[in-house]
């Protein structure tokens, strides 16, 4: 017996997407000519330059006169494209140092790129080339959003958002986590993605980042959590109520905050600093040089190390960022979750306010910080889009364009919206 692998069609869509149909496939030069402007178009993002194609029409001739092998010479031509700047590179043209207006090739291939980590699709390149792309631009990011390839923006960028790489390097001790298996590792990483792909889509609240009702989880990742009787969803991920105190939002997912430690025990002063820059875009300032490290003094508990740590010169002013925001999760272990609700986790934070716990630290972000959340996700939502950082004015100026967004509740995809319509996404 054979068995696949089966196609649709054969030659299979693949094939015929680079061999077109035309009305010359017995006439190898203008065959060549058709397949070889479509392929760079494609490739280029753009429509291929009359110098372009002159060149690559006497790669392939070169190529093809070697053996009359037409499809050989083909695959040859195609190589050279697919190691040309043009195809390797994001290509933005500007007459001078000024910033300058995104011409509509280039809008369309900087918006398919940020929203789906691949070139634009046919849609995006006909309204491109029509010249009406701009004027739709709202229609457009709402159609990627809910677009399958929405899935590449959510794993990159909220991997690198919120830091999801250290949940791959930390080794957690597994006599304390024997349920952390490799398996339950390997789904529970998606789920920080899942959870923020479930907020893009539905446009819903950016304060269910922090404080939410649900969780977006499949079969493994749920019996992680003790809500294996909720769900029989397999691998696929869906959002269900969770109705525990303890969870909802990225702030008690495991696979955050177990990154967050050392393997064996909660790290406040990791879950501090992380919070203090990915959530709330308040980063502490750099230590010092020669910092020591925290003692590992088994006669005191973690509190009490800290408050010895911050005795040392020159480590307190950066620990008065830290430390108080990393606090209230000492209810999570070092596996990422819940323990008790017997464990010190009261904090006054550097903003002033006296929480007891996480659940506090909640509702105080969603009653008193959203600005701040908002903005945070504005932020590193444009250094994604833009692919660098943002000069101090340009940082100013998104914090105080975000306030637009507060009386719509600060939704999730509105903000896309809004990065994608400022100056630093349409101008080069």
């Amino acid at each position: 017996e054979f068995e696949g692998p089966l196609y649709d069609s054969w030659p299979p869509i693949t094939h015929q997407q680079i061999f077109i149909p035309s009305e010359h496939k017995d006439d190898p030069p203008k065959y060549a000519k058709e397949i070889i402007q479509q392929f760079a178009s494609r490739a280029f993002r753009r429509p291929a330059t009359g110098k372009e194609l002159q060149r690559l029409e006497q790669t392939w001739k070169a190529f093809y006169d070697v053996d009359q092998n037409f499809r050989q010479s083909i695959k040859e031509t195609l190589v050279v494209i697919l190691t040309s700047p043009p195809f390797l590179f994001i290509v933005e043209q500007s007459n001078g140092p000024q910033p300058e207006d995104l011409n509509a090739m280039e809008l369309a291939s900087k918006l398919s790129f940020f929203l789906w980590n691949g070139p634009p699709d046919d849609q995006l390149i006909q309204l491109a080339q029509a010249g009406k792309l701009e004027q739709h631009l709202t229609a457009e990011v709402d159609r990627m959003v809910q677009d399958p390839r929405f899935r590449n923006f959510a794993n990159t960028f909220t991997e690198q958002w919120l830091s999801i790489d250290k949940f791959d390097v930390v080794e957690t001790n597994r006599k304390r986590y024997p349920s952390l298996t490799t398996t339950v590792k390997r789904q529970l990483r998606q789920e920080p993605a899942r959870f923020v792909e479930h907020l893009f889509r539905k446009n819903l609240p950016a304060k269910n980042l922090v404080q939410s009702n649900f969780v977006v989880v499949n079969e493994i990742v749920a019996n992680y959590y003790g809500l294996g009787e909720q769900t029989e969803s397999g691998f696929e991920f869906n959002p269900i109520s969770h109705q525990q105190a303890h969870l909802g939002g990225i702030l008690s997912q495991a696979a955050v905050l177990a990154g967050l430690s050392d393997g064996k025990e909660a790290n406040p002063v990791k879950r501090g600093a992380w919070f203090a820059r990915k959530i709330i875009a308040e980063p502490p300032a750099a230590p010092p040089p020669n910092v020591p490290e925290l003692k590992d003094d088994s006669k005191l508990n973690l509190r009490e190390r800290l408050q010895q740590h911050r005795s040392v010169k020159g480590c307190a002013k950066c620990h008065e960022g830290i430390d108080p925001w990393g606090l209230p999760f000492e209810q999570y272990d070092a596996g990422g979750l819940f323990m008790n609700d017997r464990i010190d986790a009261a904090s006054r934070l550097p903003d002033g306010h006296e929480v007891k716990n996480l659940n506090d630290l909640r509702t105080h972000l969603v009653k008193d910080r959203m600005d701040s959340i908002a903005y945070s996700v504005a932020r590193h939502l444009s250094i994604y889009a833009i692919g660098r950082k943002l000069t101090y004015n340009e940082d100013r100026i998104l914090k105080q364009q975000c306030l637009e967004l507060k009386s719509q509740d600060y939704r999730m995809l509105e903000i896309i919206q809004h990065v994608v319509a400022s100056d630093l996404f349409l101008k080069k």
